[in-house]
């Protein structure tokens, strides 16, 4: 019998079981409890095989935990930002319904040490990361933590118990942030932390407090200090900063936002040794944004030595009339080569902030040899560039305009003459023409010096006009380009020696009428139909008649002229803008924070 037994199949011990069951009438409600408990064990198994199967399950434990990890949101160890977006991920704990997939899967997250190396609380600002109880479970593991970022919104009256929990060495620890969200009951001196040792400790972002023990932090690579909400004579002087960034030579990103050496003049005591220089050979991103008074950053500038690929932004309030950008920048350049051979120069002159991201913030950066000046809201800010700016602006070829202030004339002829290597201008008018006929009015020529000696140097290729090497315009023109005036700029230019060889228009709407040139539009443009149109108060029929006027003026002479419809306009900010620094310490807290 037991040999029969042992010969049967799976199928066949299922049938026997099956035909016993429908016999056997059991009574005892326990016993059924028993016995289906038993049979989803079975079927339990009965799934783990057919699962087993699938390719999915041929993949090493060690592999699948690695994609787990992908589905998992990981925020930078230096301020935990998104790096794409604004926002952070609402669903970040979606990841943990993978436990809910199979036993195996279960079996590998559970395991994983990589999976479950964050204790987070949500990972959004303006949060306790721990309550006390959470600090107390900490505190054992202290040793183990390689990043903290602690915010003490909640804590700004008890700031001492989580520096008490923060007693024992950091012995691993690689970065810290210690944000307050405010001023904090505990004075403006950090509290002692982590026994001092922190051997490893590499990047540090520290909100109001302005002092610590000399040998607490040194070595790093990333550094922001944000918010010092003190009086400044409590911010540590220039002298003492600089000693704070000597002990860190391989620093990568500096980061200063109302914060810094900023002390008046007659309290920056004891005063660098005006030959002293503080090499930081690997510096990427120097920031120092809510600046109180540009001087505060020329001042430090003129101690630094940077590489040629560091990037600048220094950024404040533009709601002040009197601002000076002349004053950020130091007279010896000779150590800052990342703000000289600028090849390119943006400038936005606009009352009104363009976004959100730079609420009545002016911007000026030196990001990969091109000079970004944006949104100046007063002409004093830009009245010294022409002779402050001299030096970086000499080897500018590219300017790109927006002028919502009508810059004066005498300003903007200033201006181009600190240009002379320029070759190529673009225009971004603003709802009237005024402000780009002024910018163009800087380079016309001055009929009234015309000479014979001047046109005979026009015939040699000599050119006495400012920014004589212009050869390139490109205007983003809204209906109603006035292609007549810009003929008449260029015949007068060409007169004195500097032609323009290409116009380019874009229209950022799309063409006026479907058959205007053989039903397709000028340049790369698709052709639309007339309820398309952009704003104009013009029909099409009269916008095409005008533009079409335009192109038979301007091709009488310029060589090359183009026009391009339904165009994107042109992006101002850097790439990079607005920075990590920016958004960490400037943004709002998300909703319900």
């Amino acid at each position: 019998m037991s040999s029969a037994k042992s010969r049967m199949t799976t199928h066949d011990l299922i049938d026997a079981l099956g035909a016993k069951l429908s016999k056997k009438k059991l009574r005892s409600t326990r016993e059924l409890d028993v016995l289906d408990s038993r049979l989803q064990k079975l079927v339990a198994i009965v799934r783990g095989q057919r699962n087993a199967l699938q390719v999915v399950h041929r993949l090493p434990d060690e592999v699948l935990a690695s994609i787990f990890w992908r589905t998992q949101q990981h925020l930078p160890s230096f301020l935990p930002t998104p790096l794409h977006g604004q926002t952070f991920d609402s669903g970040h704990r979606n990841w943990l319904s993978l436990l809910h997939v199979c036993r195996q899967w279960r079996g590998v997250i559970a395991s994983s040490r990589l999976l479950w190396s964050t204790v987070d609380n949500s990972l959004m600002p303006g949060k306790p990361l721990f309550t006390e109880h959470e600090l107390g479970l900490l505190k054992p593991h202290i040793h183990r933590m390689r990043e903290l970022h602690l915010g003490l919104s909640k804590w700004t009256e008890s700031v001492e118990t989580v520096f008490e929990a923060l007693s024992s060495p950091a012995l691993a620890l690689e970065s810290l942030t210690i944000d307050t969200h405010g001023a904090v009951n505990a004075g403006y001196h950090l509290m002692p932390l982590f026994a001092g040792d922190m051997p490893h400790l590499r990047k540090l972002c520290l909100e109001f407090f302005t002092a610590w023990p000399t040998h607490y932090f040194s070595g790093l690579t990333s550094l922001c200090l944000h918010h010092q909400q003190t009086p400044h004579s409590l911010r540590p002087s220039t002298n003492e900063f600089l000693n704070f960034l000597e002990a860190s030579p391989h620093l990568q990103e500096l980061i200063l936002v109302y914060a810094g050496p900023t002390r008046d003049r007659e309290e920056d005591v004891p005063s660098p040794s005006p030959w002293r220089k503080v090499v930081l050979p690997r510096l990427r991103q120097f920031s120092w944004g809510k600046i109180e008074d540009m001087l505060h950053v020329q001042r430090l500038l003129a101690y630094l030595s940077l590489p040629e690929t560091a990037n600048l932004y220094f950024w404040g309030s533009s709601n002040a009339d009197g601002g000076d950008l002349g004053n950020l920048i130091p007279i010896d350049l000779t150590r800052l080569p990342c703000m000289l051979g600028l090849r390119e120069w943006r400038l936005r002159c606009s009352y009104q902030p363009v976004s959100s991201l730079d609420p009545g913030n002016y911007l000026v950066a030196f990001v990969d040899k091109v000079l970004y000046m944006l949104n100046i809201a007063w002409e004093s800010y830009i009245a010294r560039v022409p002779v402050v700016y001299a030096p970086m602006l000499s080897g500018v070829q590219k300017l790109y305009v927006v002028d919502s202030l009508n810059v004066s004339t005498d300003l903007w002829k200033d201006l181009f003459r600190s240009l002379p290597r320029l070759s190529h201008l673009m225009l971004q008018p603003p709802q009237q023409w005024a402000s780009s006929r002024g910018i163009l009015g800087a380079l016309y020529p001055d009929d009234t010096k015309s000479t014979i000696r001047t046109g005979f140097k026009a015939m040699l290729g000599i050119s006495d006009a400012l920014c004589p090497h212009l050869r390139s315009l490109s205007i983003e023109a809204d209906p109603g380009f006035q292609g007549f005036y810009i003929s008449a700029f260029a015949k007068a230019r060409m007169k004195r020696g500097s032609p323009l060889h290409r116009l380019e228009v874009k229209h950022l709407h799309n063409p006026p009428n479907p058959t205007y040139e053989g039903g397709r539009a000028a340049g790369n443009g698709p052709v639309s139909p007339p309820d398309t149109l952009g704003p104009s108060a013009l029909t099409p029929v009269e916008q095409m008649r005008l533009d079409m006027e335009d192109r038979y003026a301007l091709e009488k002479t310029v060589k090359e002229v183009t026009y391009l419809y339904d165009q994107a306009p042109t992006v101002f900010e850097p790439s990079t803008w607005p920075t990590r620094g920016y958004t960490w310490t400037m943004m709002p807290l998300p909703s319900g924070q």
